[in-house]
């Protein structure tokens, strides 16, 4: 079988991260595709009730996925750099360390779910009239994190060695899958949000078992009986690497989630409204995700094969590639922004004029900030590829405070209006924090000198 994977240490690198990037482009778009698919047929299928429901959710189900999203990220950081040192053991025993930390990380947020997800619910004050579509969804997708925690490990792992094709074709046939299976749940068997719900964790299991395939046709890949032994170094630098993002992540994630109890008090259209701009979130996102993955794999390969003049190299041609497209897209969101907020809600919905006018507020402020999310995705995966993470609980603290302070200030002065500012506002205290740490630590960094920071081989 062929195996798919590209030395990011030689060639151009501008063109080298765009063809890392493209596939993984390909792959967030078709899984943004999937869900706001899923989210259009609940909406318009199930009705605006089901529909504010899953939004009433919407955090909780980022705090999982977007853990899971940081710690494999994370965690592929090591396999890049043994990949690049050219050291196939050490790749090998690393991969059955992250295989072995993701069953453990997997089984945490599933007993979390069994365990507390209604105390959680009502934390969130999730209103009665919501709650138990809310908790009868969010309990059933955070029942397939196994699936989710492994497909995304594997596919980490594949992208840190350069290869993006196979993680964007099993993306591709969750897509299908999500699709098809919320067709027939939702129109042929009525079983409405719980089908939603089933059909999107059965994707996940469908691309999981895809990339699960193309490893075990990877002998050099594949971990032998010797390489899953525990290993405390090789452990301890995982954690090192994914403990900073995930608790960055967790940062975000109560900003966030303390925005949707906010926004759980107002009535059930505003709900509905903030749902459908967060649907958004991942398609405006997708390429500062896709330029992130492809730039800290890019780093972690050219740090690990000692390269640093390459990574310069990289890092100035993706800044203006990521500039380019923030500012492309800002100018979609504030010209067809109406247009596209109407995908999730039916013209005949008595609620939807309101909806609407919401979710268009919020996504025009989306169109404003968006660069400095764009910023953010770079640098954070500057500093990631080389193993520099710790600097990501500040920024974290940074974004919550913003959070905080906004949320609980501007609806009181602003009403509704109000609600549009904090996140937005997070991306940009959040990336001005990590432009302000990279000015200071240029040198220390390894792009203003010769002389690399000191590593240690696990």
């Amino acid at each position: 079988m062929e195996k798919k994977r590209k030395d990011l240490t030689i060639g151009n690198p501008a063109k080298q991260i765009m063809e890392l990037a493209i596939p993984i482009m390909l792959s967030n778009v078709f899984q943004q595709f999937y869900t706001i698919a899923d989210s259009a047929i609940i909406g318009r299928g199930v009705g605006s009730m089901a529909f504010a429901a899953v939004g009433a959710t919407d955090w909780l189900n980022w705090t999982m996925s977007g853990s899971i999203i940081i710690f494999t990220t994370g965690f592929s950081v090591l396999a890049a750099q043994r990949f690049g040192e050219k050291d196939e053991r050490g790749l090998r025993k690393t991969i059955a360390m992250i295989a072995i930390l993701s069953a453990v990380i997997a089984a945490i947020f599933t007993s979390v779910s069994v365990l507390f997800m209604r105390d959680i619910l009502r934390l969130l004050h999730t209103p009665e009239n919501l709650f138990e579509a809310a908790y009868s969804y969010i309990r059933t997708i955070y029942l397939g994190t196994f699936a989710v925690m492994a497909f995304n490990a594997m596919a980490a792992i594949l992208r840190a060695l350069g290869n993006s094709k196979t993680p964007f074709e099993a993306q591709l046939l969750a897509s299908l899958v999500n699709i098809v299976l919320d067709l027939i749940f939702i129109y042929r068997f009525h079983w409405g949000i719980i089908g939603a719900a089933s059909a999107t964790v059965l994707a996940q299991t469908a691309a999981m078992l895809y990339c699960l395939w193309f490893l075990i046709k990877q002998p050099d890949l594949f971990p032998r009986k010797t390489d899953w032994r525990i290993d405390k170094g090789i452990l301890k630098s995982l954690l090192m690497l994914g403990l900073p993002m995930f608790f960055r992540n967790l940062l975000i994630s109560f900003g966030g989630i303390l925005m949707q109890t906010v926004v759980n008090l107002y009535r059930m259209e505003v709900v509905a409204g903030y749902t459908a701009t967060n649907k958004l979130y991942g398609c405006v996102t997708v390429a500062s995700v896709s330029y992130g993955h492809a730039f800290c794999a890019y780093t972690g390969q050219n740090y690990g094969a000692k390269n640093e003049a390459r990574i310069k190299e990289g890092f100035q041609a993706v800044v203006w590639i990521s500039i380019a497209t923030a500012v492309f897209i800002s100018v979609l969101l504030v010209m067809f922004g109406k247009q596209i907020v109407s995908v999730f809600i039916s013209a005949k919905d008595i609620y939807a004029a309101e909806i609407t006018t919401v979710a268009h507020g919020y996504l025009y402020r989306y169109a404003v900030f968006l660069i400095f999310l764009y910023l953010e995705a770079i640098l954070t995966a500057l500093l990631e590829g080389i193993g520099i993470t710790r600097i990501q609980l500040t920024v974290g603290l940074f974004g919550l405070v913003t959070r905080i302070v906004l949320v609980e200030s501007l609806p009181l002065h602003m009403g509704v209006t109000g609600l549009f500012y904090p996140e937005t506002a997070a991306w940009a205290a959040e990336s001005m924090v990590l432009v302000i740490y990279c000015l200071w630590n240029w040198k220390k960094i390894g792009m203003g000198e010769k002389k690399w920071v000191k590593r240690k081989r696990t």
